[in-house]
Parts: C-alpha cells; sequence; structure tokens
C-alpha cells in the first residue's frame, strides 16, 4: 500500500456521501421555488466558479442551504454553507467550518431554435481562515467573487465568454484579481460532425510583492481547464485550439493543443487546488509549456457510459530539474 499522506483527495476516496440533502418543491402559478439544505453536488453556468469535479476520481460536494426559483426565462437562486473537508478513509468527509461562503446568481434565457443566447450572473462572499500563495504566506482570505457570463448559439457557431473579478482582503493586503475565459466554435452537421473552436483563459498574478495587494486569482471550485486537475487557472494564459467529432451517435472525440504562459511573471505556476507547483523566481520567462489531450465517450446504454482521456504536457524545460508530464486514464459511469 502506498503512502496515504502523499496522495489527494481529489485522487482516492473511499465510501462517502456526496449528496444527502432534504428538499421541497413550491410551485406558485406558473413559477416554481426548490429549497435544499444538506449535503449536494452543485455547478451554474459553465462551471467556472462550481463545479462538480466530473471525470476525477472523487466528486465534489458542498453542505448548504439552497433556494432555488425559476419563472420561464428567468432563474434566480440564494445559497450559503460551507465546502467539505474531504479525506482519504471512509465515511470520513467532514464540514468544513473554516470555508464559508454565501452568495446568489440570477440567469435569463434568450431565443430559441438555432438562434439561442443565455446571461448569467453569480456572486459569492467567500471566507477561507487560511490560503497561501507564492507571493504571500497564509493568511485569512475574504474574497469577494462576481461573475458575469454570456452563452449564444447562432446557427453553426457557438460562443461563451465569462469574466470574474475578485476584490476583498487577504490579511492585511487588498485583493485585486480577475479571471477571462472565452470561447468560439464552429460545427457542421453532415458526417462525422465535426467542430473546431478556439479557448483562451487569462487568470491574473500577483505582479508587485510590495504594493500592499495580492493580485493572483484563487478560484472557488473550479473545472480542470482540461481533462484532469493539474493545473489551475491561477497566474496562467493559455491559447488552446479544440476539434471534437462523433464518427457515430453513440461516440465522441476530443482533441485539443495549448500553450501556456505565465501571466506575470513574478507569481509562480499552480495546481488547481492552490499549491505552488512552480516558484516565480525559478524561471524568467513567460512562456513555459504546451500540452495535448484527447478524449473519447461511447454512451453503452441509457444508464451506462465508458470513456477516456490522455494528457500529455511539456513544462520541464523552462523549469529546471522538471519532467514531462503523461496522464492517462479511463472509466465507467452508471447514471440512475
Amino acid at each position: 500500500m502506498g503512502d496515504l499522506a502523499s496522495v489527494a483527495p481529489i485522487e482516492e476516496g473511499r465510501f462517502d456521501f456526496n449528496q444527502a440533502f432534504v428538499e421541497a418543491r413550491v410551485p406558485i402559478g406558473k413559477a416554481k421555488i426548490v429549497a435544499r439544505l444538506g449535503r449536494q453536488e452543485m455547478g451554474f453556468g459553465n462551471n467556472t466558479v462550481f463545479d462538480m469535479r466530473e471525470g476525477a476520481n472523487t466528486r465534489r460536494s458542498l453542505d448548504l442551504l439552497r433556494v432555488m426559483g425559476t419563472a420561464g426565462k428567468w432563474e434566480a437562486g440564494f445559497l450559503t454553507g460551507h465546502s467539505v473537508l474531504e479525506k482519504l478513509g471512509t465515511w470520513d468527509d467532514a464540514t468544513n467550518h473554516d470555508f464559508d461562503l454565501t452568495g446568489g446568481h440570477v440567469a435569463r434565457s434568450f431565443g430559441s431554435g438555432t438562434h439561442t443566447g443565455r446571461a448569467e450572473a453569480l456572486f459569492v462572499a467567500s471566507d477561507r481562515a487560511a490560503l497561501a500563495f507564492y507571493s504571500e504566506p497564509a493568511t485569512r482570505d475574504q474574497r469577494k467573487t462576481l461573475s458575469l457570463r454570456y452563452a449564444a448559439r447562432a446557427n453553426a457557431w457557438t460562443f461563451d465568454l465569462e469574466g470574474v473579478r475578485q476584490w476583498g482582503d487577504f490579511g492585511n493586503l487588498d485583493i485585486d484579481a480577475y479571471y477571462v475565459t472565452g470561447t468560439v466554435a464552429h460545427g457542421w452537421s453532415g458526417g462525422w460532425k465535426p467542430k473546431v473552436g478556439l479557448r483562451i483563459d487569462v487568470g491574473s498574478g500577483d505582479k508587485d510583492g510590495n504594493d500592499n495587494k495580492i493580485g493572483t486569482y484563487a478560484p472557488l471550485f473550479p473545472k480542470p481547464l482540461t481533462y484532469n486537475g493539474d493545473l489551475g487557472p491561477h497566474n496562467l494564459t493559455i491559447v488552446q485550439p479544440q476539434l471534437s467529432m462523433m464518427p457515430t451517435p453513440k461516440l465522441n472525440l476530443d482533441f485539443s493543443v495549448a500553450a501556456l504562459w505565465r501571466t506575470s511573471t513574478h507569481d509562480g505556476v499552480y495546481s488547481l487546488g492552490g499549491a505552488v507547483l512552480r516558484r516565480g523566481d525559478e524561471t524568467d520567462s513567460r512562456f513555459f509549456g504546451k500540452r495535448a489531450t484527447a478524449a473519447g465517450r461511447y454512451q453503452l446504454n441509457p444508464w451506462m457510459l465508458i470513456g477516456f482521456y490522455t494528457i500529455y504536457g511539456d513544462v520541464a524545460e523552462k523549469f529546471r530539474p522538471g519532467r514531462d508530464l503523461f496522464y492517462a486514464t479511463s472509466y465507467l459511469t452508471f447514471r440512475f
């Protein structure tokens, strides 16, 4: 058996409740209100701020009170609660009282048929007892996160643009951070239904360690930038062409290549969970690597899906000592 101290909870989890809540539904005319209390998985919009961690060995849950309402093309909601402290044992995940959050969201859909759109706004006030960055040691982080997103489809074109602004207090420092992500794609309906796209992400990094500000973007519960959670969006600029296709109605294939830069050369490279993978002073290069990914999903039946994904990352040249990354996995998902 391996050393459990070297294994992250995202990589190994035994038996725990991911969802255990009570729910009440109240219809009001044509509108509907849903109140939910307990442990639950949560996603919103493009899962930039809240993601369930689909495809990882362990999924992500939160302990929340949520109130959600829908009326026609409008949606709105409120949430308050805590993150979940994930542990490696059995039935041992616990409410993390050192990570509180309260927020609300509103969304509206537009159009119909081949011309549709959706606008979303999400605000979250979070309070973490301790958070650390390359440029600053661990201290209390009281952060406000505001996300504005618009996604649209116009015939064969799709667009998705989201901007996230963060402010608040990191110990005695002011928070001044941002994240922008955008994807544009064009698809064809014939043959294997190919779809080509371009995705660009820019997460801010700290520019000056002596300006009484912390400029590193700190995501709350983000989805990975590719198919697994090796790199986080902190201080990261990525340009990523993408290709997807459907050789059969049940088989989906996705491919991408990406170039990786540090947004600020004075800040480091981070994991998805916020750990510093490379210090900011290890190199003066802004460009630090490239990667290629491939993934596939086959729907065996209405309840079962089998999939795989692989990643090759070349990030060793600018950071030495170091080595390239190769990751591959397969999975089987059963839904009911």
